[in-house]
């Protein structure tokens, strides 16, 4: 399995890197809408194509203290942002519309390995076509909740870029922690004034499907995305199919931001119901509870960087509660490399009240470089 693994990156490092002699540089599709420290990815026009490789190299050191336990000092990838090796191609077949492929992996800086599950490309992997009336995809593809991936609709609308480790707004609102989705087909429409759409369905969210429609965890997601000068305004709702015959675990989420230009003001809510799979909700939760929660935070620029402030709160019927207060500071060396350091106070309460997973505190600090 490990060689093949291999071999597959291997090949794709070749194709890419054998038509370098004809360089060019175009945006990446994995940026945030409004990420300023996203930089061109490496390209080349082939035969074939437009051939791109990009990523991002984050590590650091992390000190976390959980509450009732010693702490511990260790080396971490992706303190800020994952680290991750995409590969993207994209052909013009006619006048407007253009194929597209993008597969990307995620890896770890301190041990080398994989990612997701050790999948080779975890964080996603899709083809599709593009054209005017928007974006049909097919594969493993991160939700327009989970604030990150191509179809990404809400990344940027949280102060901590719902980055950040813990400090991100996924402690609180689970699709926005990174919801990826195997066997997915999902469509994304063009931007109209300001507005774009999406719509998705997974016929299996976590690998292979089973026989019978009713076995299967099928998600279905819609997204909103609406920017209109200084205003931002992402909408989700996720709905995962018990496959037990249970009630429908759903997430609702709706995150704002307005940029006042000495600082920008974020505010998000959540509503979660009949939570029954622990790998997909904030709180490993599996006992049908409900949930509610809340985000507000701000972001300034001040001496070469931005300062990132934050404070969440989430509330369940299950008393599995928690409350994250947060503040980071990035410093710009370039627009693709920064040095950052954040802490957060994962506060457990209720039945999360000395649980390490969930009542820690944490400072990190580290180097990350996009490329």
């Amino acid at each position: 399995m490990i060689f093949h693994r291999t071999v597959v990156v291997i090949a794709l490092l070749g194709l890419a890197t054998g038509a370098f002699a004809q360089e060019l540089r175009g945006k990446s599709l994995d940026a945030a809408p409004a990420d300023p420290n996203a930089p061109a990815p490496i390209a080349a026009n082939t035969p074939a194509g437009i051939i791109s490789i990009y990523g991002i190299a984050d590590g650091g050191v992390e000190y976390t203290k959980p509450a009732g336990q010693e702490g511990t000092s260790e080396v971490v990838s992706g303190g800020k942002s994952g680290s991750r090796l995409g590969f993207r191609g994209i052909k013009e077949f006619d006048k407007g519309w253009n194929a597209q492929v993008v597969l990307e992996m995620g890896y770890t800086l301190d041990n080398g390995t994989l990612k997701q599950g050790g999948r080779t490309f975890g964080r996603q992997a899709f083809v599709a076509l593009n054209g005017p009336v928007g974006t049909l995809a097919i594969g493993r593809i991160p939700a327009f909740s989970a604030g990150s991936g191509n179809f990404d609709y809400v990344g940027d609308i949280d102060a901590f870029l719902t980055q950040f480790g813990t400090a991100g707004a996924g402690s609180v609102l689970s699709s926005a922690a990174g919801l990826r989705l195997d066997n997915t087909v999902l469509y994304s429409s063009p931007v109209m004034n300001g507005l774009r759409l999406g719509v998705g369905h997974s016929f299996q969210n976590d690998g292979g499907e089973s026989p019978g429609t009713g076995n299967n965890e099928h998600v279905t997601i819609t997204g909103l995305r609406y920017d209109n000068g200084p205003l931002s305004i992402g909408a989700s709702f996720d709905i995962f199919h018990n496959p037990t015959g249970g009630p429908n675990e759903k997430h609702f989420q709706l995150l704002t931001a307005y940029d006042f230009q000495v600082a920008k003001v974020f505010l998000a809510g959540g509503k979660e119901q009949d939570l029954f799979d622990g790998n997909d909700n904030a709180t490993s939760t599996t006992d049908g509870a409900n949930s509610k929660s809340a985000v507000l935070g701000v972001t300034t620029p001040f001496a070469g960087g931005t300062i990132r402030a934050s404070y969440q709160w989430r509330n369940q019927t299950d008393s599995r509660n928690v409350r994250v207060p947060s503040l980071g500071y990035e410093y710009y060396l370039l627009k693709n490399l920064q040095l950052y350091a954040y802490f957060d106070d994962v506060q457990g309460k209720g039945a999360l009240k000395g649980d390490p997973d969930h009542d820690h505190r944490d400072f990190a600090a580290g180097i990350y470089f996009r490329f």
